[in-house]
């Protein structure tokens, strides 16, 4: 019995070591009514394009999204989100997420609740290569023609464990199997 337990801690060990830490990426999706969308694929959450937003301001947004399972993402949503996106590759995630090339080379776009009237964006500036920022500030009820919106899914209170759970919770049960205390 001792070289089964060998065994398993062995075995245990290597799956643990050997799971390389996942790079996040984002994922185009297909269009649906001419609506773009694309998806994190480190959290499985699904976002709308910034230009399907592109010169609305804060409220045209969230009537438009009214009753459609998405909302205008928070801060912390944000910044899980761009966290994964290193190192930035702005033609593709410009082709994904959408951008205001046109007019300003660069994705932007307007999140969260309006404090004092004002909401708060976040935008990456494509040629000079600059990180997220989250300065961009505009007026509740006024649109600008290069500001988008971050509009992400309503998260699912039934989400299903990945892999590396399940795999993680097993080997915690087949642990305590071989490891229970013997009764005298």
């Amino acid at each position: 019995m001792n070289k089964i337990k060998i065994i398993f801690i062995i075995v245990f060990l290597a799956l643990m070591i050997s799971c390389p830490p996942v790079q996040a990426m984002i994922v185009d999706l297909a269009d649906v009514n001419g609506l773009g969308y694309f998806m994190d694929d480190s959290t499985g959450r699904v976002w709308m394009d910034v230009d399907n937003f592109l010169g609305m301001s804060y409220y045209d947004v969230v009537n438009f999204l009214d009753g459609t399972g998405f909302r205008l993402a928070t801060y912390s949503e944000l910044i899980e989100m761009h966290g994964g996106t290193y190192p930035i590759d702005y033609p593709y995630l410009a082709d994904v997420m959408g951008d205001s090339f046109e007019i300003v080379p660069m994705i932007a776009g307007i999140y969260g609740d309006p404090k004092n009237g004002t909401v708060q964006g976040s935008y990456l500036v494509g040629p000079d290569g600059r990180d997220w920022q989250y300065d961009l500030f505009a007026p509740a009820g006024e649109g600008a023609s290069w500001v988008g919106a971050w509009v992400i899914d309503m998260p699912n209170s039934y989400a299903v464990p990945e892999p590396a759970t399940i795999l993680m919770m097993g080997s915690a049960f087949l642990g305590c199997f071989f490891f229970r205390k013997k009764s005298l």
